[in-house]
């Protein structure tokens, strides 16, 4: 049973259909995490292929992690990520030149690996997103 206020009055809901709408469906007002997803695939794969995927309320934010191999090959992991994990990352990466600098077009013999986070929904399409997270 669900009860909704409304000014004065209270609606005391009993019909399950209408209480699993409400559930479901929660106000327009909840914002809730969406990213691109792909495990781990080459890196152009990944990013035509990467699927939006609803992420569970502790990982609000999105997050791509570059693997860039000594032969200049890439593979790329898009997926939900928590606030930890994007401190984690920021720690990690935000005084790298080779993740800082990073240029997708550029061919790089060398191997290192970044990670970025964003905040807002579908920000991880691109390899490095514009809207990067920063403590």
């Amino acid at each position: 049973m669900l009860s909704l206020f409304f000014g004065k009055l209270i609606f005391l809901i009993t019909c399950p259909l209408i209480e699993a709408f409400l559930i479901t469906n929660p106000p327009s007002g909840h914002v809730r995490g969406e990213c691109y997803t792909c495990n781990g695939i080459h890196i152009y794969i990944c990013e035509q292929f990467s699927t939006p995927t609803h992420c569970a309320e502790d990982k609000p934010y999105c997050i791509n992690d570059l693997i860039n191999n000594k032969d200049g090959s890439r593979t790329l992991d898009k997926r939900c990520a928590s606030k930890t994990e994007c401190v984690q990352s920021w720690n990690g990466t935000s005084d790298r030149p080779e993740c800082t600098g990073y240029d997708p077009s550029r061919y790089i013999a060398d191997a290192f690996s970044c990670s970025f986070c964003c905040t807002t929904p579908l920000c991880n399409q691109n390899i490095v997103p514009r809207d990067l997270y920063t403590p």
